[in-house]
């Protein structure tokens, strides 16, 4: 037996009542952080390197300047921008993490570790946000090909982790 038609209505308006009585509730709706940062373009000095990871230092500029740039927050600029990030690598070291099943002096994975100390300043009012504030970054590299070879592919692996935890730090505080 078909449905009256007042009824067909009634099951067709439902719907519709129902997204006009829940679509002023998306309107406000924005994707990530509405966090203010108290500073627009931020300049990244050349990363020093004072630890013994490899050849990180360009590798990890990079980064941290498109994370920075893909926030939507800030935009990366030249010295005279609002804010100055300053980046001094510490601290790099190694640790067995597998051995070989035949010799246990052997090692067959390492875990990486990077460290880094941020500093953070206002170049116009001088507020210093963060300094010398530790960043640590881990990353894992097994010695299938040899350890020097595992170290160099690990390495823009473990410098993106630190960067993306660099560019939370930066842009996490407000």
């Amino acid at each position: 037996m078909p449905l009256p038609l007042k009824a067909m209505r009634f099951l067709f308006l439902v719907p519709a009542l129902l997204c006009l009585w829940l679509a002023p509730g998306c309107a406000n709706y924005q994707l990530g952080d509405k966090a203010v940062v108290p500073f627009k373009t931020v300049y990244v000095k050349p990363i020093i390197n004072r630890s013994f990871a490899p050849q990180a230092e360009v590798t990890l500029a990079s980064q941290i300047i498109t994370d920075l740039n893909q926030s939507g927050r800030v935009k990366t600029a030249e010295p005279g921008a609002d804010a100055t990030l300053e980046v001094i690598l510490v601290d790099y070291q190694k640790a067995v993490s597998a051995t070989e099943a035949r010799d246990t002096q052997a090692a067959r994975g390492f875990n990486l570790y990077l460290t880094a100390w941020v500093t953070l300043k206002n170049n116009k009012t001088g507020e210093v946000y963060l300094e010398n504030f530790p960043v640590t970054a881990e990353q894992q590299a097994f010695t299938s090909g040899g350890f020097i070879q595992s170290e160099y592919q690990a390495m823009p692996v473990l410098t993106r982790q630190l960067a993306e935890n660099i560019s939370n730090q930066v842009l996490g505080a407000w």
